[in-house]
């Protein structure tokens, strides 16, 4: 009989970040390991602190930093810190530890050194940054790292910068484009910032080749998402605009001069106003910015009586409301409000 039935269990249960660290603290400590640890890192230029008490690698990448500050704004320093925290009992083991280097290795954590660079640059700029945002790859990197090692006041910041530049509202969608849409969906499934995925989302659908230009590789679900969103959007798109709907072959007001008094005249009119215009090509996998360049086309009041350019716009404005409600299925997202 074992006995020991639990230790099967902890022989196979996966290592957490933070106990990787303190093997690694616990190794560096050790007399046999100093002296080929200091053969193979370089100090950082800018990041190491002569008076650091805690020294922080990543690769051959050396950081010299204070504890106190670390623990302060990391939740996942602060967990590493106060288990590997000062020996308290006298003897040969303590006075090893207390020797030796106190290095805290983030190589298994996945976080690069140019990130960390950022992250670190955050910590000294906070105040700067309040009043004026770093660009957007900046953003990235520190959200990239304060959300693997628990940074939370970082993560809410750059978490309301995305929320600022991909809006949710169908109100700020428009022909502009806004970059970095591949690198923010990818930031939003890895920190589960699942409100800036509509946005960044369209933003890739809309684009040739799904903004194939970026270096970011998206995951094969998203672009089977993006595909599948890319197909109902030109369908949709096709069923608003292609040719006149029948509500639009009758003039509501029986005005002379509205072409809508003649189906020939109603047809001219469209093909004008929607396909002569370049509208109907130019966005046939961007409806939503197509329904409103419709509604905005000031040709229509040359065309048609007052009443019938009122019905226009509203069927075309509700459609516009329509596709982009039904884009949260498309891409197989949650509910958003408009």
């Amino acid at each position: 009989m074992n006995d020991h039935p639990s230790s099967s269990p902890l022989t196979k249960r996966k290592r957490t970040s933070e106990e990787t660290v303190l093997a690694a603290l616990h190794e560096e400590s050790q007399p046999e390991k100093r002296v080929k640890t200091k053969e193979c890192y370089t100090k950082h230029p800018v990041y190491w602190a002569v008076d650091g008490n805690i020294l922080v690698q990543i690769g051959k990448t050396r950081f010299s930093l204070y504890r106190g500050y670390l623990a302060k704004h990391s939740e996942w320093f602060r967990s590493v810190l106060e288990v590997c925290g000062g020996v308290e009992d006298p003897g040969e083991e303590a006075t090893l530890y207390q020797q030796g280097d106190r290095i805290i290795v983030l190589d298994e954590t996945g976080v690069t050194v140019k990130d960390f660079e950022y992250l670190l640059g955050a910590l000294d700029e906070s105040i700067d940054y309040c009043y004026s945002p770093p660009p957007f790859p900046t953003v990235a990197a520190i959200l990239r790292v304060a959300h693997t090692l628990n940074f939370p006041r970082y993560v809410a910041w750059a978490t309301q910068y995305l929320t600022n530049m991909w809006p949710t509202s169908l109100a700020s969608v428009s022909a502009s484009r806004i970059p970095f849409a591949k690198t923010s969906v990818s930031l939003a499934r890895k920190c589960g910032l699942s409100p800036i995925l509509k946005r960044a989302l369209y933003e890739l659908v809309r684009q040739d080749g799904f903004g194939q230009d970026d270096d970011v590789t998206l995951s094969s679900s998203d672009y089977q998402a993006l595909l599948r969103a890319r197909e109902q959007l030109a369908s949709a798109w096709i069923k608003a605009a292609a040719c006149p709907t029948p509500q639009f072959a009758k003039c509501l007001s029986d005005t002379p001069h509205c072409a809508a008094c003649d189906l020939n005249s109603v047809n001219s009119a469209h093909i004008e106003l929607v396909h002569a215009s370049g509208i109907f090509e130019v966005h046939l996998y961007d409806p939503i910015c197509g329904l409103q360049a419709l509604v905005d086309e000031p040709k229509l009041n040359e065309k048609f009586c007052e009443a019938c350019v009122r019905l226009r716009k509203d069927v075309w404005a509700k459609e516009r409301e329509k596709v982009w409600a039904d884009l949260d299925v498309w891409l197989g997202l949650g509910t958003v409000d408009i």
